[in-house]
């Protein structure tokens, strides 16, 4: 730059005037105004905020109980090889260290408060519909479509986030808590695609730093579900249809990528060799139900999930064990399943990219909705989380066809077309998204309570016996004995070998005061599944009531052979030995109790009162800290006022 153009440039700076003290600020959120792809992520994220606003409120419902609130390995997050070895028995986290650690990294920031859970279920959400926005976004703008739709991608990839996140059909996955296993495996399988597709686009180190974390991605999804094992499969295929021109070019310069995608497959395979491939008798081959069984239902599920995709109502959280059995239950359904197949294979010889759609919907399904059967659930909403991406992006891009085609018959100038065809587009998906978004509140208000949430699918389905259990659970917990051993009978006549409702309907007559019948359940329950602890320790319980302590410590023996984590099991053990005047013993049994879970209240309260009993005020006070530290109002006046009468009586010769 000359001197002379420097000055110039400097005098024109002294002569502008100075800003008036009471000019108007400068425009906030200019960050927003400049970048485009921000604003539109602010937008998403806003919009299922406000979808998923009074979601935060509902309370543990049946399965979240058996992951969060009696999981004993959530309880420290310091110790990783226990969260890293979620428990067994059909849990819903069995098989699932990293959903494991997901649940101890919201106990170790909340406890048992369920915002904070329902929080973090939110948050992945939103991660997930900000990677399929980036999918859609960075796919149009690679070098096969960028001279198309390179300057629409906005327009396209906000439609499909919104619609996707703020459709009703994702509620379940969302809401119920412990279905984070569909939402979180799905965020990792969003997330792996991405970062292979900003990998695609850089170079250099950047490149494999995109491969890398892809592959950290696609290694956390293997350990929060078994369905994340299709990813690198769908990955490669990404690549062949939209990056590479043939499969050598996929293969020659990738090579290193799908290597490290495919040995994730290990750390998979590692789980269910430690699992021996089952999940406690929840899913597999051998329990009760035949492939063929289980095929020929999934016609019948594909197509439910396709209706509700479409229309949106008459949402089921539980469609319990039922199978297909008529020709007409089986044919129509397999007739349109094996045309939407067809048709996926049919589009890759025109449409590459609606090939990828199709088989991206089957693929996502297939390890859920195929023959492998899932014997507690036969059909499932939450599984339709991730396939439905694939659906919402169809039919976005085909409304827009549609679109450009209508206005392309008429007369009108170019810049009018253009015009009038964005107005439509920014109607049409706000339009879409109020509807869905409303759905999804009125959804989101099933979920208030367990009972208001169990309710339903009795209803909708009385041939669920799942259902039926389920809502015995919440008549549990507000000590409805009767209704409970109602439902657990009615779950019964449908399905005679369910442990599960043995032990509830058990729960219900030790409840009631009846020890002996609770007995023969608990007893049932441990015949059908021969390592239920908690039915050992239910069944100790009951014999404790009755006052057989010997049959209850090896009731509660077994089950802590069988499962070392049961404080409960410990606790109990505590009072037994504290009856039987050896306190030492029973300071032990409620220091292990404590030791598994820190926040035990009633070993907390017997620890309490043995100490004090035994003059160790200064120990005792501990105990009490913890007690009010959790809440437990009732036991610490009720020990507060033995301390004091104990240290005011005098003492005796």
């Amino acid at each position: 730059m000359t001197k002379r153009r420097k000055q110039a440039q400097k005098a024109k700076k002294t002569d502008e005037p100075a800003p008036h003290p009471m000019a108007a600020p400068k425009p906030r959120f200019r960050i927003l105004r400049n970048h485009p792809p921000l604003a539109a992520a602010a937008l998403i994220v806003m919009a299922i905020c406000i979808a998923y606003s009074n979601s935060l409120s509902g309370e543990f419902i049946f399965d979240d109980l058996h992951s969060i609130p009696y999981n004993p390995t959530i309880r420290r997050l310091s110790r990783l090889d226990l969260v890293f070895s979620p428990p067994g028995e059909g849990v819903a986290v069995q098989n699932r260290p990293v959903v494991n650690l997901t649940l101890a990294i919201n106990y170790a920031l909340g406890g048992l408060r369920p915002s904070g859970y329902h929080l973090f279920n939110l948050g992945i959400h939103i991660v997930s519909a900000l990677a399929l926005f980036g999918i859609v976004r960075r796919t149009l703008l690679l070098p096969k479509f960028s001279d198309r739709f390179g300057s629409h991608s906005l327009a396209y990839a906000v439609p499909v986030a919104l619609l996707w996140a703020l459709h009703p059909l994702n509620t379940e996955a969302v809401t119920y808590i412990i279905q984070r296993t569909e939402s979180l495996f799905s965020m990792f399988y969003l997330l792996t695609l991405y970062f292979c597709i900003r990998g695609h686009g850089s170079e250099g180190r950047q490149h494999w730093q995109w491969y890398g974390a892809a592959i950290a991605a696609c290694l956390a999804g293997m350990g929060s579900k078994e369905a994340m094992v299709t990813a690198p499969v769908m990955v490669l295929l990404y690549d062949r249809v939209f990056v590479a021109g043939s499969w050598k070019e996929v293969f020659r310069r990738r090579w290193g990528l799908y290597a490290g995608l495919a040995a994730t497959w290990l750390l998979l395979a590692l789980i269910l060799a430690r699992a021996s491939g089952a999940r406690g008798g929840a899913a597999g081959f051998g329990f009760g139900m035949t492939w063929w069984e289980y095929a020929r239902t999934q016609f019948w599920a594909i197509c439910r999930y396709l209706r509700l995709t479409f229309w949106p109502a008459g949402f089921i959280v539980h469609y319990g064990t039922w199978i297909a059995r008529t020709p007409a239950e089986i044919i129509p359904y397999a007739v349109v399943v094996a045309a939407l197949a067809g048709g996926t294979l049919a589009a890759y010889f025109r449409w590459p990219w609606v090939g990828f759609l199709g088989t991206w919907f089957f693929v996502v399904l297939a390890p859920s909705s195929s023959i492998v059967p899932l014997v507690t659930q036969t059909v499932a909403e939450k599984r339709m989380y991730l396939p439905l991406a694939a659906i919402v992006t169809l039919v976005v891009f085909s409304a827009a066809a549609v679109g450009r085609r209508l206005l392309g018959l008429s007369a009108l100038p170019e810049a009018v077309r253009r015009s009038r065809a964005r107005a439509w587009a920014i109607s049409a998906t706000a339009v879409c998204s109020l509807v869905l978004g409303v759905l999804t509140l009125l959804r989101n208000h099933d979920y208030r309570s367990p009972l208001a949430i169990w309710d339903d699918p009795t209803r909708k389905r009385p041939d669920s016996a799942g259902a039926y259990l389920s809502r015995a659970a919440a008549y549990e917990n507000l000590g409805e004995w009767d209704l409970e051993i109602a439902d657990c009978n009615k779950a019964l006549e449908l399905l005679p070998n369910y442990a599960d409702v043995y032990l509830n309907r058990g729960n219900a007559y030790l409840g009631k005061g009846d020890p002996n019948r609770a007995i023969a359940d608990f007893t049932r329950a441990i015949e059908l599944r021969p390592n239920y602890a908690q039915a050992y320790v239910n069944r100790g319980n009951a014999y404790a009531d009755k006052g057989d302590n010997e049959a209850a410590l090896a009731d509660y023996s077994k089950a802590l052979e069988i499962n070392p984590l049961l404080a409960e099991a410990f606790n109990n053990r505590g009072l037994i030995y504290g009856q039987a005047g050896d306190y030492q013993r029973a300071l032990e049994e409620y220091s292990r109790a404590l030791a598994i879970n820190p926040d035990h209240i009633e070993a907390h309260a017997n620890r309490a009162v043995l100490l004090i009993a035994a003059g160790e005020f200064a120990l005792a006070q501990s105990d009490l800290r913890a007690l009010k530290r959790l809440g437990a109002d009732g036991p610490l006046k009720q020990i507060q006022k033995l301390l004091a009468e104990t240290q005011t009586a005098p003492n005796k010769p």
